[in-house]
C-alpha cells in the first residue's frame, strides 16, 4: 500500500553491532530493518500509530541512546512522533506536536548533547527550524532568527554544536545551507 519511493533514512548510532536501519517511504510509512548490513536484509512497516496510515516520513531521527532507550522520532506532513519501540518489534508513538506553527515538518537533528539535554530540533515547511523545550508536555519554540524565512528541507547538527539546514526557495536564493552553533550561538 502507498508508494515505496524513499524519503529518509537514519542508521542505529550502533549500526556496527545491532545493523539497525529505519527508512522513511513518501505515503508507504516507516519502515525498519534489524540485519540491514546483511545480504538479505529484512524489512518491517513499523508505522502503526502514525497518523494518517499511509504517513509520508520525510525526516527520521534516532537517540544517541538507541540501543537502550529504543527511541526513534519521525517528522511527518502531520508533525513530529516519538515512538518507542516495544518488546515485540512494535513501535508505541506519541505526537510531540505543541509549539509547531506548521506541523509539516522536513527535517530533524539532534542536539550533539541529547543524552544531557535532549534537544531535537526540526525543520518546518514554511519558513522555521524549531526546537524542542523541556517540560511535560514537551513543546517546540520557532528559532526564526536562524533561517528568517527560508523553508526548511533537511537539518544536521554537529557534534561541536552547529545546526546545518538545507533550504527551498524560490527565486535568486537558491537552495543554501546556513551554519549556526546552537551551542553557543555563533554563526
Amino acid at each position: 500500500k502507498g508508494c515505496h519511493c524513499w524519503r529518509s533514512v537514519d542508521l542505529s548510532p550502533f549500526f556496527a553491532n545491532d545493523q539497525t536501519v529505519y527508512a522513511g517511504s513518501a505515503y508507504g510509512g516507516l519502515y525498519k530493518s534489524a540485519n540491514a548490513g546483511s545480504s538479505a536484509p529484512r524489512w518491517a512497516q513499523v508505522n502503526a500509530g502514525l497518523e494518517p496510515d499511509w504517513v509520508s516520513v520525510r525526516a527520521i531521527a534516532l537517540s544517541p541512546r538507541y540501543p537502550s532507550d529504543k527511541t526513534v522520532y519521525a517528522g511527518t506532513e502531520a508533525g513530529i512522533f516519538k515512538g518507542v519501540e516495544q518488546v515485540d518489534g512494535t513501535v508505541a508513538w506519541s505526537r510531540l506536536n505543541q509549539g509547531l506553527q506548521s506541523t509539516d515538518v522536513r527535517a530533524l537533528g539532534i542536539s550533539p548533547n541529547f543524552s544531557q539535554d535532549n534537544v531535537l530540533y526540526a525543520g518546518a515547511w514554511g519558513g522555521d527550524i524549531y526546537k524542542q523545550r523541556k517540560g511535560s508536555p514537551a513543546s517546540w519554540a520557532a528559532q526564526r532568527r536562524i533561517l528568517n524565512g527560508l523553508w526548511s528541507w533537511t537539518t544536521a547538527v554537529t557534534q561541536d554544536g552547529v545546526l546545518f539546514n538545507g533550504t527551498w526557495s524560490t527565486g535568486p536564493t537558491w537552495p543554501q545551507i546556513l551554519g549556526r552553533n546552537v551551542l553557543n550561538g555563533s554563526t
